[in-house]
C-alpha cells in the first residue's frame, strides 16, 4: 500500500525530518520543522539582510536642499527663511543672501526718509527765522509771540548739566565772541546759578578762553545781542539767574554774546 503524499521534509541539510506541520521561514520561505524554524535555528541567510532594511526603511533622512549636495541628516535644520532644509555647510545660502539684501534696501529707504525729513526741517526752520527777522524789523524788538516760538526752537537742541532738573532749566543761545566767526550753542542752565557761574558754563561750552579769573587781563562778559537788549546783562557775577529773570534783566530764550572788555 502506498503511502499518500503528507507533510513535507525540514530544508535544513542534516535533519531533514518528515513533518506533516512544517513551518515557512519569513525571511527565505523555505519550510523547516519546528526545531529549525527559527532563521537563528537555520541560519538564515536572508535574515540579517531583511533587518538592515526595515531599519533603513523606519529611520527618516532630511537631505539638503542644495543643488549637487547629498548630504542627510536625521534632524531636519530647516531655513526661516525658504522653510526648506539645508546641511550645516549651506546653511548661510541664496535665500539668506536675498534676505540681507532686502534689509539693506529697507534700511536704505528708512535713511532716504530721514534725509526728506532733515531737509524739510531745515526749510522750516528758514521759514521761522525769517518770520522772526521781519518781527524784529517792524518792531525793534522781539515779540511774545516770537520769543515763544525761539524757545521752542532752541529747547530741542540746547545742551546742559543732564543733573539740572527740568523745571529748573533756563534756555539762551550762546555765542562766542564775533571776532572768533564761530556758530552759537543753545543752552540751557540752572535758574538758581549765579551769573558768574552761567559765564563759565558758557565759555567752556563754546571752548571760548577764560581768563576772569587772572588779575589785570580783559573779562569775559555777557551781552545782549541787539534785538534782545543792549549792552552788558551784568557786571555782578554773583546776581541770580532767577532774579534777573524777574527783573527781566535776562529773557529766557533771548541770545547772549561773549565778549571781551577791558577792566
Amino acid at each position: 500500500m502506498e503511502l499518500p503524499n503528507i507533510g513535507q521534509q525540514c530544508a535544513l541539510n542534516g535533519c531533514e525530518q518528515l513533518d506533516f506541520l512544517p513551518f515557512p521561514c519569513a525571511h527565505c520561505k523555505l519550510l523547516f520543522c519546528k526545531e529549525h524554524c527559527q532563521p537563528d535555528s537555520h541560519a538564515c541567510s536572508l535574515a540579517n539582510t531583511a533587518t538592515l532594511i526595515t531599519s533603513a526603511a523606519s529611520s527618516l533622512s532630511y537631505v539638503c536642499s542644495q543643488p549637487d549636495c547629498s548630504s542627510s541628516s536625521p534632524v531636519e535644520m530647516t531655513c526661516p527663511v525658504c522653510e526648506k532644509h539645508f546641511c550645516l555647510q549651506h546653511r548661510y545660502h541664496t535665500c539668506k543672501d536675498n534676505s540681507r539684501g532686502r534689509r539693506k534696501e529697507e534700511r536704505m529707504k528708512v535713511l532716504e526718509a530721514r534725509k526728506q525729513f532733515a531737509v524739510a526741517k531745515e526749510e522750516a526752520d528758514k521759514q521761522v527765522e525769517a518770520t522772526l527777522h521781519k518781527a524784529r524789523q517792524k518792531s525793534g524788538v522781539v515779540s511774545k509771540t516770537a520769543l515763544k516760538v525761539h524757545l521752542m526752537r532752541i529747547k530741542g537742541k540746547a545742551v546742559g548739566p543732564k543733573t539740572i532738573p527740568a523745571s529748573e532749566r533756563v534756555y539762551f543761545m550762546a555765542n562766542p565772541p564775533a571776532s572768533m566767526k564761530r556758530p552759537g550753542k543753545a543752552v540751557f542752565v540752572s535758574k538758581q546759578w549765579h551769573l558768574g557761574r552761567m559765564l563759565d558754563f558758557i565759555a567752556e561750552t563754546l571752548d571760548v578762553p577764560n581768563k576772569n579769573n587772572i588779575p589785570g587781563t580783559p573779562k569775559l562778559v555777557l551781552v545782549h545781542s541787539s534785538e534782545w537788549g543792549e549792552g552788558v546783562v551784568s557786571e555782578n557775577m554773583g546776581l541770580k539767574i532767577d532774579e534777573l529773570i524777574a527783573e527781566d534783566v535776562l529773557v529766557e530764550g533771548e541770545t547772549l554774546f561773549l565778549e571781551m572788555v577791558d577792566v
